[in-house]
């Protein structure tokens, strides 16, 4: 394990990298750069990847799952449950529709239980009818002619 030093402490020295024994975001108790305080963990992973674009897909989750924490922290609702999320599909088809598109985590508000992947579009009419099995029912009916007030 390397010696503890800040990075003002490692700047005033010359060095090239620091290490403060606390980890970095994503975990790594690893030293880091003093030019842009990147985990030195984290570039050896990227630089395995090779390309950024690797890496975001290899991250994509977590991403995910770390940003939902918050959008349902500040929507008043559950965030996703890790435990029960399922891996992303390898073909990249939708849960509902089973097209082939670019997918969203759908999952319960209330329980924060993992329902699937999910398209864009899927995801949000779903979204816009409530997540509830009433709001589908409601534009079925709407969608046969019964309207409401009749």
């Amino acid at each position: 394990m390397p010696e503890i030093i800040s990075r003002a402490d490692a700047k005033a020295a010359g060095l090239k990298r620091y290490f403060t024994g606390k980890p970095c975001p994503r975990g790594h108790i690893a030293e880091r750069y003093v030019n842009s305080k990147g985990c030195r963990e984290c570039g050896r992973i990227l630089g395995q990847l090779s390309d950024t674009k690797a890496y975001y897909h290899a991250t994509r989750i977590e991403r995910l799952i770390d940003g939902g924490k918050y959008k349902a922290k500040d929507r008043g609702h559950a965030a996703l449950d890790p435990a029960t999320l399922r891996p992303y599909p390898a073909d990249s088809r939708c849960d509902k529709c089973m097209k082939v598109a670019k997918l969203c985590i759908d999952h319960d508000h209330v329980t924060g239980q993992f329902r699937g992947w999910l398209c864009q579009n899927c995801n949000r009419g779903i979204g816009m009818l409530d997540d509830n099995r009433d709001g589908l029912l409601e534009a079925v009916d709407y969608l046969d002619g019964k309207l409401p007030w009749q």
